[in-house]
């Protein structure tokens, strides 16, 4: 599968979204998270971080995926993983962690990861916890960063 595929709560397709059909703009997406808005953030790969206000959608259009806003300056990156925690949302690069705040999808702080994100594929190497530390896997074991 290409871009983005959405079920519904019951696991019934609704719709496929790809470069071709829709406003998705790469085919390999390597993360996805919802903040507390509602809003889809897309995270792809060389491609940077797209977010998707999929709470405007009407509701009888789930079919329907909204304009994005692609973060500024996010087109370079190769995301790996993305966590929505209160008003951050967590960004994994191949060569950085970074917090974003959801409101105005301003870059808030960064942090270098010596070590590459576990393996490419890997599943989920970004994990937050509910006090805000966050958990990141590289290919050295795990790396931690406590709030400030």
């Amino acid at each position: 599968p290409r871009g983005l595929t959405h079920y519904d709560s019951s696991g019934v397709y609704v719709a496929g979204f790809t470069p071709d059909s829709s406003n998705v703009r790469g085919a390999k997406i390597h993360a996805l998270t919802v903040d507390r808005a509602g809003r889809l953030w897309v995270g792809y790969t060389g491609q940077g971080i797209d977010i998707f206000p999929i709470n405007t959608r009407p509701p009888n259009r789930p079919d329907l995926l909204p304009t994005a806003t692609t973060i500024a300056e996010s087109e370079r990156y190769d995301v790996q993983g993305l966590v929505a925690h209160g008003d951050t949302v967590w960004a994994l690069t191949t060569s950085e962690l970074i917090a974003y705040k959801q409101t105005n999808h301003t870059r808030f702080a960064s942090y270098s990861i010596p070590a590459a994100p576990g393996a490419l594929s890997s599943v989920n190497p970004l994990a937050v916890e509910p006090d805000g530390t966050v958990w990141v896997g590289t290919v050295n074991g795990i790396r931690v960063v406590s709030p400030v």
